[in-house]
């Protein structure tokens, strides 16, 4: 028994260099997220908050501090938003700064207003689209 737990433990230094390697950029590509997280939000200032319940970030990143959102509302760019014929004011889902959203912060139900048309006055709603 103690020769067949011996030999299983037994390995190269080649594969322990493969293992440490392959660790390794899963957590640069997880503290990656997590810089681009916090940059999205210094850029957009966005009014992120967090309701009564726990929400969990995605993947591995909550084992780095990181805490979910679960609503993100942030300003946009009035030149993306658009009307349709009853006046609506919407935002395509596939615009640069809602996707990226999107895929920064899977956990949150995304939201967008635009505060520049009328800065005098609250923040206009914009409807996120497909």
């Amino acid at each position: 028994m103690q020769y067949r737990l011996h030999t299983l433990l037994r390995f190269s230094l080649r594969t322990m260099f493969v293992v440490v390697t392959a660790v390794c950029c899963f957590l640069g590509y997880e503290l990656d997220w997590i810089r681009q997280r916090h940059r999205f939000i210094e850029t957009h200032n966005p009014d992120a908050f967090r309701s009564d319940q726990d929400t969990r970030a995605p993947q591995l990143l909550w084992c780095f501090g990181e805490q979910g959102m679960n609503n993100l509302l942030f300003d946009v760019d009035p030149k993306d938003v658009s009307f349709d014929p009853t006046g609506r004011r919407y935002i395509r889902s596939n615009t640069p700064v809602v996707a990226t959203a999107r895929r920064l912060f899977p956990e949150s139900r995304i939201r967008a207003m635009d505060s520049m048309t009328n800065p005098s006055f609250a923040a206009l709603p914009v409807e996120i689209i497909d």
